[in-house]
């Protein structure tokens, strides 16, 4: 699967700026991408690269800053991210 067009900096449901990592739930439905330099947003993507939707901290938490690494623990549903820039 491809998602987004190669070299083709964004930050719509096409695009990405620099992804800095992927995760995929165990039976491949949920496809998460951390697109952390410049747009600093966890993407959610179906099994067919459809975009479902897009995170970030709320508005009374800190911003994430360069989100770079994900994991996901599907028994807990919660998708963890390492926030570089923040040092969380």
């Amino acid at each position: 699967m491809t998602l987004g067009e190669s070299f083709v900096p964004g930050s719509d449901s096409k695009h990405f700026c620099k992804p800095t990592d992927v995760v995929v739930s165990n039976d491949g439905s949920i496809v998460y991408v951390a697109d952390g330099y410049c747009n600093s947003r966890i993407v959610k993507f179906d099994s067919n690269g459809n975009y479902l939707n897009e995170y970030q901290m709320p508005e009374n938490e800190q911003p994430l800053d360069i989100p770079h690494s994900l994991l996901l623990i599907e028994s807990l549903d919660l998708v963890c991210v390492a926030d570089r820039q923040n040092g969380r």
